[in-house]
């Protein structure tokens, strides 16, 4: 008998030894305090945890056969004890097998399942936030910090103000109109040099050139025929109104495109209906350059009238008398552009103009 329980202990601890060494030097992980003790970094964190289930795991296994044994060295004749022994250590056993297979087929799929590598995040691939829509304005030449943005028009950007940028997306675009006088709220006080055309493009950063006086910010239509029925030019003041004998042009929503459309302020008048005389309609005002009476703005529209040296005004909503707004520079007669743009969405509370 004590042979047989010096050879079940020899086997025992050989068994013990080897089994837990097979393990413990495929998982080994040299972490003090627990998996996570010597590490902030989630990632590092998981691999520790891992491994030391599998520690754990064989230890368990050869607890529980060393505890089989003890009980099997002890049972003597107990035939129930030994049984219960024998079923310990053939468990604790075929754990150890079971656990070094998975451990042997999870390597040969793939061995970064066991060990896993941990990459850590930088700023570099970390990927920004993207930027909200709209315009921004910089006092810096690199556009690195922007010191105001805005999705409606202002009436100033202030001197300080130098660069700016359009950012816009899948659903939004933005355009502006710089102006290098002060700005008016009620957008028919005052006139001066403008950008010329409407800028609607400038996405990387643009030098303002000392035009920051005001500014109109419009967001461009995605569907220009929903901003409303167009527009129509008049050759005299209320040319609206059906009382009024004027001439007119209509400018109708389906010639309005994104993002602007061009108009020839040579525009002919039409005079069908009209009751005024002959001399009238082909001398004193045959066309909008030499009769600019009135603009009707008929829906979501900026309207744009520029003059020789990019001097403009700019209107939102209808104009019943341009007789008393300086739409031409003083000393100056040639009209020389009309923009009408379709805009929607974030919309000026005010008709910002000059």
């Amino acid at each position: 008998m004590k042979k047989i329980n010096i050879l079940l202990l020899s086997t025992f601890i050989i068994f013990l030894l080897g089994s837990a060494n097979f393990i413990f030097a495929a998982t080994t992980v040299e972490v003090a305090g627990g998996p996570c003790a010597n590490t902030t970094n989630i990632g590092t964190c998981a691999v520790s945890v891992f491994k030391w289930g599998i520690d754990i795991a064989a230890t368990l296994a050869a607890l529980s056969f060393a505890v089989g044994a003890v009980m099997l060295i002890v049972s003597g004749d107990n035939n129930t004890l030994a049984s219960s022994a024998k079923d310990r250590m053939k468990g604790s056993v075929y754990g150890l097998l079971l656990l070094g297979a998975s451990y042997l087929i999870m390597m040969t799929i793939n061995p970064a399942i066991v060990n896993p590598t941990v990459t850590a995040l930088t700023p570099a691939n970390i990927p920004a936030p993207p930027t909200p829509p709209g315009v921004y304005f910089y006092t810096d030449s690199g556009c690195t910090q922007a010191a105001s943005q805005t999705i409606v028009s202002e009436d100033s950007i202030g001197p300080d103000i130098k660069y700016y940028s359009i950012v816009d997306d899948s659903t939004v675009k933005y355009g502006v109109i710089l102006h290098k006088t002060n700005g008016f709220s009620d957008g028919h006080s005052e006139g001066g040099t403008c950008s010329n055309p409407p800028i609607t493009d400038a996405t990387t950063c643009q030098p303002v050139n000392g035009m920051n006086g005001a500014i109109d910010v419009f967001q461009i239509s995605k569907m220009p025929s929903a901003s409303g029925n167009g527009v129509t030019f008049y050759s005299e003041p209320f040319g609206e109104d059906k009382g009024a004998r004027a001439g007119f042009f209509p400018v109708e929503s389906a010639a309005i495109t994104a993002p602007t459309t061009k108009e020839d302020p040579g525009m002919s008048f039409k005079y069908t209906g009209v009751d005024v005389s002959d001399p009238y309609q082909k001398t004193l005002c045959p066309t909008f350059q030499k009769c600019p009476g009135s603009i009707e703005i008929k829906g979501s529209y900026l309207v744009a009238v520029y003059s020789t040296g990019d001097y403009c005004q700019t209107f939102t909503k209808t104009v019943t008398d341009l007789n008393g707004q300086p739409v031409l520079a003083a000393g100056l007669n040639t009209m020389t552009d009309i923009f009408i743009i379709p805009t929607g969405g974030a919309t000026s509370n005010t008709s910002a103009s000059n």
